[in-house]
């Protein structure tokens, strides 16, 4: 037979009849112990002068204790220890029954078998005893009969196992009652579950009723508040009603306001795309746009037009020296001068920093009339700026293209006459310069150039020559200097005046310059390694390398990486290079010097050194320039200029080198004028490094070299 769940509502109920008949139990359980212990009491007192008084005594004791405990037990119980009924009904049992055993025991303990009055007597009180049990356990029949059996059954089993018919027949008489007893307990137990039950479902009626009223007064008060809430909505709806036709009247106003001002706003930004925010020129967009539709009239009238590409000369020694506002004042100054000198119908346009573009139309009279233009603008921008307090002088280079001669669109014209300008401030003789092909030439050959240069460093396409520097007076290889060649892929060598100044414009210069100072190093270790200790070697550093912030870090790794000695190398610097920036040239020195490397001053007497300057550079080694050498010893200036140089160098504590040395007499000079070292072709021309390799451990002989 399959047994369905009960439902869920049926279980609660249980679950609380349940919990209500333990908690009955509980609150009668004292009220138990109570009248066992007081009729433990009544019962010693009857009987102390009948039975021994220690038996006596101990059996009162072991009531009283077990009360006590009982007691305790439930103390616990009540002050929640356990909340579980299953485990307060087992609890109950348990103490019941201890109980129940302790009225027991006491017919074996007190009274002797024989005495039948005596056990009679005892027969009555434990019968009053369980049948007043019925009174606080009936509601539990486990806990009742856990509490009467132990009482009842002792006494029963005593009297029929004793001889004589009296103790049988009073023992079926205490088994009859006993039966009785639990009859009636089990009739008292229904009537109190059934009192439980009812109990349990007024209580149901009660709760539900409660709920039901308080659900009903929750409803009441959420409906009340839904009506009060219902008016302030209308109240507020009416209110916002006004309020949003006012909202409208002004929105329109605003609207009418906001297009206005967008309508200025797209005004000025339309203004600032097409105008520099500096100067308030046009700006390379908007000359682009005039440019083509003058292109397109010079196309219907048949007028040449000319496109000028102006750029301020040194304009970054004015923000470094006296700031950028002193630049924007500068340039606000240019670009009123050069309306002031164009036409009307010429446009003048700020495409970048210092660059400007003009043009000029209906060029009729053809190049005379553009040259007077740059003329007049170059006279014009030249006479005194009074800016930041001082009167500054500008400069410009301007390159000038005619259309339709020397381009048939836009980028072309403008790229024509950038390449022209550069060329103007390139040959530093004239402020402008007209586009000629050769440029375009050169610009294509210059591109071509770079893009091979690109791929020479990725492939790693250059060589290191080394040229000995020779010392004087012993005639013999101290050191060499590191040139680096270009080894094209035809297997032709490239000499560096043809691609160093791509690489310095490119900053190619930067890996190439990295790459001869580490593959110059190692030669020079492996050297050292063959017994030339004092061996040492220059390697040149170029400008962009110098100015690097990390050049020093950069030495460092490097001689840290291959354990070069640092002594072994010496860094030439040019004089032009230190005097562009003195103080941080001197910072970047005093770094490498402190390294160990020795630093060597290239090309001096070429550039502008202040003396006060030199004597705080941290410099082991001056070269005298090639220059001053080449017409020793016929040249008298040069020969003041050599020694000059020799003399200065010797009284700051520094080693000179002559560069250029080829002939005896040029030699005969350095040797007579004290000069410690030389290197030139009268030795020998820059070798790989295997034949330098050779040379040097031949050693070098006083003729000039082969």
């Amino acid at each position: 037979m399959i047994s369905f769940p009960a439902p869920k509502a049926h279980l609660r109920a249980q679950n609380s009849i349940k919990e209500e008949q333990v908690s009955q139990l509980v609150k009668m359980v004292n009220s138990g112990s109570l009248a066992t212990l007081f009729t433990a009491s009544l019962y010693a007192y009857l009987l102390h002068d009948q039975v021994r008084s220690d038996y006596l005594f101990s059996w009162l004791l072991l009531v009283v204790l077990l009360a006590i405990l009982r007691h305790s037990f439930w103390h616990a119980i009540l002050s929640e220890r356990f909340r579980i009924p299953l485990e307060l009904e087992s609890f109950i049992r348990l103490g019941n029954f201890a109980a129940g055993l302790t009225w027991g025991i006491s017919a074996f303990l007190l009274f002797p078998a024989e005495s039948l009055l005596h056990q009679a007597f005892h027969a009555i009180i434990l019968g009053g005893l369980v049948a007043g049990a019925i009174g606080f356990y009936a509601i539990s029949m486990p806990a009742y009969l856990c509490f009467s059996t132990p009482v009842m059954v002792p006494l029963i089993a005593r009297h029929l196992t004793v001889p004589g018919q009296d103790h049988k027949l009073l023992g079926y008489l205490l088994f009859y009652f006993f039966i009785l007893m639990i009859v009636t307990a089990t009739k008292a137990n229904k009537y109190a579950l059934k009192n439980i039950s009812l109990g349990q479902v007024n209580k149901d009626l009660i709760d539900q009723l409660r709920t039901e009223q308080k659900e009903t007064l929750q409803s009441n008060k959420l409906l009340a508040q839904e009506i009060d809430e219902k008016n302030i909505l209308e109240k507020e709806l009416f209110s916002y009603r006004d309020h949003l036709e006012r909202l409208v009247e002004k929105r329109t106003e605003d609207l009418r306001s906001e297009i206005q001002i967008r309508r200025n706003s797209e005004a000025k930004l339309e203004h600032q795309a097409y105008h520099d925010a500096l100067t308030g020129l046009p700006n390379r967009t908007l000359l682009k746009e005039r440019l083509e539709r003058c292109m397109k009239r010079s196309r219907r009238t048949g007028q040449k037009l000319a496109l000028l590409f102006m750029d301020l000369n040194d304009f970054k020694n004015v923000n470094d020296t006296l700031g950028h506002n002193a630049g924007d004042l500068l340039l606000q100054n240019v670009s009123v001068r050069l309306i002031e000198c164009c036409r009307d119908e010429d446009a003048v346009a700020r495409i970048s920093g210092d660059e400007f573009m003009i043009i000029i139309e209906n060029v009729s009279e053809g190049i005379p009339e553009v040259q007077l233009v740059c003329d007049r603008l170059i006279t014009t921008l030249e006479r005194p700026h009074y800016i930041a307090g001082q009167n500054l002088e500008v400069k410009a280079s301007i390159g000038i293209t005619i259309y339709p001669d020397d381009g048939q669109d836009v980028e072309t014209l403008i790229k024509n006459s950038d390449m022209a300008m550069y060329k103007a401030k390139k040959d530093k003789l004239y402020s402008y310069a007209l586009f000629t092909k050769t440029m375009d030439e050169e610009m294509q050959h210059r591109v071509s150039m770079e893009r091979d240069l690109r791929r020479a460093v990725t492939n790693q396409e250059f060589v290191l020559h080394y040229q000995p520097k020779v010392d004087i007076q012993t005639n013999i290889i101290v050191g060499a200097e590191a040139l680096i060649r270009w080894q094209s892929s035809t297997g032709s060598l490239i000499p560096p005046n043809f691609f160093i100044p791509v690489a310095e414009s490119t900053g190619l210069i930067h890996p190439m310059g990295e790459w001869a100072l580490e593959t110059a190093c190692q030669q020079t270790k492996e050297w050292i390694a063959a017994g030339y200790s004092n061996f040492n070697m220059a390697v040149n550093i170029s400008a962009n390398q110098f100015q690097r912030f990390n050049l020093p870090e950069t030495v460092r790794q490097i001689i840290e990486e291959i354990n070069l000695p640092p002594a072994n190398l010496t860094l030439e610097i040019t004089e032009n290079i230190v005097m562009d920036d003195v103080e941080s040239a001197i910072q970047v020195m005093d770094s490498l010097a402190a390294l160990g490397v020795g630093i060597a001053i290239d090309d001096f007497g070429t550039g502008y050194s202040s003396l006060s300057y030199l004597k705080r550079f941290p410099i082991n080694i001056l070269k005298i320039d090639r220059s001053f050498v080449r017409d020793l010893p016929h040249d008298a200036d040069d020969m003041v200029i050599a020694s000059t140089i020799i003399d200065l160098a010797h009284n700051l504590g520094a080693t000179v080198v002559a560069e250029g040395v080829e002939t005896t007499e040029q030699l005969q000079v350095m040797i007579e004028k004290q000069c410690e070292e030389v290197q030139g072709y009268y030795y020998s021309p820059p070798l790989p490094a295997e034949d330098f390799f050779k040379l040097l451990s031949t050693g070098v002989t006083s003729h000039k070299a082969s």
